[in-house]
C-alpha cells in the first residue's frame, strides 16, 4: 500500500516538472513537441486501420 502511494506521488511530481520544462521551454519547441505527440499516434492508428 505505502509502495503504491510512493508511486503516485512520484509520477505525478515528475509529470509537473515535465509540464514546467514544457512551459519554460520557447513557444516553438512547445508546439513542435505538441505536434509530435499528436501526429506519432494518429499516425500510429491509421496503420493499424489499413
Amino acid at each position: 500500500m505505502h509502495t503504491l502511494r510512493f508511486a503516485v506521488v512520484s509520477f505525478i511530481i515528475s509529470t509537473l516538472v515535465a509540464a514546467a520544462a514544457m512551459v519554460a521551454m520557447d513557444r516553438d519547441a512547445r508546439y513542435r513537441l505538441a505536434g509530435a505527440l499528436q501526429v506519432a499516434p494518429a499516425t500510429r492508428v491509421e496503420a493499424q486501420a489499413k
